[in-house]
């Protein structure tokens, strides 16, 4: 329903003659009938995702609702991850866990590469900035004997990999990791072009709460289509 409202806004504005406006497809296509979950960004302040607070969690908790609200694939509450610390070991648990215990076909994994509420460079204005990898983990429902096939050839593939010389690639029981939907995206808040810079009274917290908004809207872009920004707002 969302995709054919933005296809009657782009056939109107075809009609109506404005120009230029051009429709950026998701990176990877989720049907309607799955469910994707997003699980806590990863902080580079903590040792594990699941300890990523509040940042980690803001970051996830904002990009759940913006997905909820504007993708046409189904979104688990972020609620059901929070509900998982119930579990003996939270920090345990695989993407293909927690995608089986909030019911979803897909998981949702960033990981801050870098977070800074400022510019240290710049004693005068404040801006927040953040590089976050993002990654898209598919579920593939196996039977025990095909998931058995399956992590021999990926141990075949790390032993070769290794003897090339050639880095790791990330596999998990139970699926995998959607190579052609992995990002890195860069967000900085404020980032409009009325503070390109920054700015200069903004308090931490709310720099904070803007970039961690700024970082949802980029990531969630990722998943639907949307038009294309010739100047970054968010």
């Amino acid at each position: 329903m969302k995709r054919n409202l933005l296809a009657a806004a782009f056939f109107a504005a075809t009609l109506t003659g404005c120009p230029g406006m051009e429709i950026v497809d998701p990176v990877h296509e989720i049907e309607g009938d799955e469910f994707l979950v997003v699980m806590p960004f990863k902080d580079p302040d903590f040792p594990d995702r699941w300890d990523s607070n509040p940042r980690g969690h803001d970051a996830a908790r904002l990009t759940t609702e913006v997905l909820s609200r504007e993708a046409d694939f189904g979104v688990r509450a972020y609620e059901d991850v929070l509900g998982l610390y119930l579990a003996e070991d939270v920090t345990k648990l695989s993407p293909r866990d927690v995608a089986a215990l909030c019911k979803a076909d897909y998981v949702l994994l960033c990981d801050f590469e870098r977070l800074e509420l400022r510019d240290p460079k710049n004693i005068n204005m404040v801006q927040g900035t953040a590089r976050v990898k993002v990654r898209l983990f598919q579920v593939e429902r196996r039977t025990p004997e095909e998931e058995e096939k399956e992590r021999r050839r990926a141990d075949e593939q790390r032993r070769a990999r290794e003897a090339a010389g050639i880095g790791p690639l990330d596999w998990d029981r139970g699926g995998r990791f959607v190579a052609k939907a992995e990002r890195v995206i860069e967000a900085r808040y404020p980032s409009d072009f009325m503070h390109p810079g920054g700015d200069i009274f903004l308090p931490e917290d709310q720099v904070q709460e803007g970039l961690m908004r700024a970082v949802a809207n980029k990531v969630a872009k990722l998943y639907y289509p949307h038009p294309k920004e010739k100047i970054e707002t968010d």
